[in-house]
């Protein structure tokens, strides 16, 4: 039995989470908490399995909570948000501070989205209660040496790129925050980027990024043209892609394996049109969505590098595509900015 924390100010959100999670069947809630100092106190005194915490409440917000929990008594933590502009940045930030995954707070029984948004939530902390957490520490060294099993690059592999991929799950919020925000203005690529966030939060996730990068990141129209140094998010419910002219396209397609926007769907369109001469870049997240398309990647004699598993929140995706044998090379977040840096002879560009 999954035992899960619940802290929010709003007794009618603690209830009808507390209804929620304990119509499954296999969790069950084993103590609520009003505020942030609360849930430290409650986490401390319960050792659940799970939290599922707001952040925007009083004397301490979930962000603060989130962070001294991590360091002192890791535990799988689920952001429960609204969508306002002001919650969707609050929740980017303790996503920072170490939360896994963020989810929007779901509607009442009577709302038409309730089943969908409650099915969500339970599959989300089910999910959640197996993950391996640990006390947040140091980001890992630039350059961690690589596992002498990966393949070594060849001739085209040590080549620049011309277009880059990256997908990401749990966790990845701030690898790519990390990632982008060390990067120059003037990045000789386009990047491309498929996070799984629940819907509602992209456009957050967007600003987010901004505000802490130098490099012009959107959520682009479909048919836009890519422009090098520009970082393009898929949006929520589409697959982005590229086609053979070096624009955007966002497929209204079918979910692959459950996903939509799908890193599988990204790859696959990378290593189509520019074979050799794309990188895929596969970070923290749970599941295998992406290896499909790396091996595509990889066939055509591109690039694919994965974020080595010391510095994963959850080493899921990178693990299924080290053990289908298509990594060229495992790195923590800042060997990836490094790696980055000597294969196009730029310099980082910290941002304040």
């Amino acid at each position: 039995m999954t035992r899960v924390l619940i802290a929010d100010d709003l007794a009618s959100v603690r209830h009808l989470l507390k209804q929620i999670i304990g119509s499954a069947g296999d969790m069950t809630v084993v103590g609520e908490a009003v505020n942030g100092m609360d849930a430290i106190q409650k986490a401390e005194a319960l050792q659940p399995d799970v939290i599922v915490m707001d952040v925007n409440m009083p004397i301490l917000t979930g962000i603060d909570a989130t962070g001294i929990i991590m360091a002192e008594l890791p535990t799988p933590i689920v952001i429960v948000s609204a969508t306002t502009e002001e919650d969707v940045n609050l929740s980017m930030r303790a996503l920072s501070a170490g939360a896994l995954t963020v989810l929007k707070t779901p509607a009442g029984p009577a709302a038409a989205t309730h089943s969908e948004e409650a099915l969500q939530l339970i599959e989300t902390v089910r999910a959640m209660a197996v993950v391996k957490v640990v006390r947040r520490r140091a980001a890992s060294p630039v350059g961690r040496p690589i596992g002498n099993d990966l393949p070594k690059l060849g001739k085209r592999n040590n080549e620049p790129p011309e277009i880059i991929g990256i997908a990401a799950s749990t966790g990845g919020p701030p690898v790519l925050e990390r990632i982008l925000s060390n990067l120059p203005e003037l990045f000789p690529v386009p990047i491309l980027i498929t996070q799984h966030i629940a819907s509602g939060f992209t456009a957050g996730l967007v600003d987010w990024l901004s505000n802490n990068s130098y490099l012009e990141i959107t959520i682009p129209e479909d048919g836009e043209p890519m422009l090098p140094g520009s970082v393009y998010v898929a949006p929520d419910d589409l697959h982005l892609a590229v086609d053979d002219c070096g624009a955007i396209r966002l497929v209204d397609a079918p979910p692959v394996g459950r996903f939509r926007p799908s890193a599988n769907y990204l790859f696959d369109s990378l290593a189509e049109n520019y074979g050799s001469a794309a990188m895929g870049i596969v970070l923290t997240g749970m599941g295998s969505d992406g290896v499909e398309g790396l091996r595509r990647i990889n066939e055509a004699g591109g690039i694919v590098i994965a974020q080595d598993e010391p510095s994963c929140a959850v080493y899921g995706m990178p693990a299924v595509a080290r053990e289908a044998g298509v990594v060229d090379q495992e790195l923590p977040p800042d060997g990836i900015v490094s790696e980055l840096r000597k294969r196009f002879a730029v310099e980082a560009s910290l941002v304040p």
